[in-house]
């Protein structure tokens, strides 16, 4: 999850490492870690900045089975597209404190956020939300095994 790139491509996540305290920003207590492995692992978050219609959307899986978590696959246009194949872009962490970090090697991250929520009875209405341990901005999120959802189509 990155910051705000205005692309499909783009991915959620702000800046603070592990130990920083959730009492930096506004987020409210999430997930375990244990139940942020089980929620993440194997599965896809598919999100959408809230804002105009051309605001950001991406869809990330997170390949990893534990705590260590593991790479980070942007699905873009899938992996058999000729034009956007999907592609490692990072790693993500589960921490102690309950958040999740992820690192894309680029000099604004890593980014950590808590994770709250849980799945939606309709696969198409976000049930889970990212929030920015700096800033406490509200991402709104999908988390499936499948990486196709109409709530986060290209605009």
């Amino acid at each position: 999850m990155k910051p705000n790139i205005t692309s499909s491509a783009a991915v959620l996540l702000f800046v603070f490492g592990a130990g920083d305290v959730l009492a930096q920003g506004a987020c409210t207590a999430g997930l375990t870690a244990a139940q942020l492995v089980t929620t993440l692992s194997g599965k896809y978050v598919c999100a959408k900045r809230p804002g105009p219609v051309d605001s950001d959307t991406w869809n990330e899986l997170h390949q990893g089975t534990t705590a260590a978590g593991g790479p980070i696959l942007d699905y873009k246009r899938g992996p058999s597209d000729p034009v956007d194949p999907s592609k490692v872009v990072g790693t993500y962490i589960i921490n102690a404190n309950n958040t999740v970090t992820y690192n894309y090697g680029d000099p604004g991250g890593p980014y950590t956020w808590v994770v709250t929520g849980g799945a939606s009875p309709n696969p198409e209405t976000p049930g889970f939300q990212f929030c920015n341990i700096a800033t406490g901005a509200l991402i709104p999120a999908i988390i499936s095994t499948t990486p196709v959802h109409a709530f986060c189509a290209s605009p």
